[in-house]
C-alpha cells in the first residue's frame, strides 16, 4: 500500500499548490490531519504539506501559526545538516518575532545556538 500512496500523496502534494490561498489552507490541514498518525512512512510529503500551510499563513500575516505548523516538522531524524538546521530554527524565531512572541522565539534560537557553531559560512 505505501508503494502505492507515496507517489500519490507526492503528487496530491504537487497539486495542492495551485489552488487558491484558501483552499490550500483548508486542503493542507485535513490532510496533515489524515496522515498524522503514519508520518513516519509519509514524512517529506507531510514537509512539503506543512512548507505549503505556513507560506499562505505568512501571506495572512499569521506569522506564530505559520512557526507552529513549521514547528512539528522534525529536523532531527538525520536528513538535515546543521546549517539547514538552523536556518530552520532562525526562521522560526523571525516568525514568532513578527507577532511578539519572544519566549516560542527564544526556544528556537537556543536550538539555533546548539548547531551553528558547526556551520560553515554560507
Amino acid at each position: 500500500a505505501l508503494t502505492v500512496s507515496r507517489p500519490v500523496l507526492e503528487h496530491f502534494t504537487s497539486a495542492v499548490q495551485h489552488l487558491a490561498k484558501e483552499e490550500r489552507i483548508s486542503i493542507c490541514r485535513t490532510a496533515i490531519d489524515l496522515v498524522q498518525d503514519r508520518l513516519l512512512a509519509f514524512e517529506d510529503s507531510v514537509k512539503k504539506l506543512r512548507e505549503i500551510l505556513s507560506g499562505c499563513l505568512i501571506e495572512n500575516e499569521e506569522y506564530s501559526a505559520a512557526a507552529r505548523v513549521l514547528s512539528h516538522i522534525n529536523m532531527e531524524n538525520g536528513k538535515y545538516d546543521d546549517s539547514e538546521k538552523a536556518a530552520f530554527y532562525v526562521k522560526l524565531a523571525e516568525l514568532f518575532l513578527d507577532d511578539d512572541e519572544t519566549v516560542a522565539a527564544d526556544v528556537y534560537l537556543n536550538r539555533s545556538a546548539q548547531v551553528v557553531h558547526n556551520c560553515t559560512d554560507e
